[in-house]
């Protein structure tokens, strides 16, 4: 499971700087940081909120799967 108050804490970022970011109120960020379950979609606004870069790597037998959930900002 994905601590995602814990990647906002790391990044510097309050729950209420979070929700101005998502265009959202805190009590909306408070509930997704405590879901078990998010769609990618979701994970990666909230990720690209806080200008994190991340992708998804899937491995089966030799073979790679790469998606990027973030854009690299420029």
């Amino acid at each position: 499971m994905i601590e995602l108050s814990e990647i906002r804490r790391e990044a510097g970022v309050t729950q209420a700087e979070m929700a101005t970011r998502l265009r959202t109120t805190q009590g909306s960020v408070s509930q997704l940081e405590r879901r078990g379950d998010v769609l990618l979609s979701t994970l990666s606004e909230y990720l690209t909120a806080l200008e994190a870069q991340a992708r998804i790597t899937v491995t089966i037998g030799e073979r790679t799967f790469e998606h990027v959930l973030t854009e690299e900002r420029r």
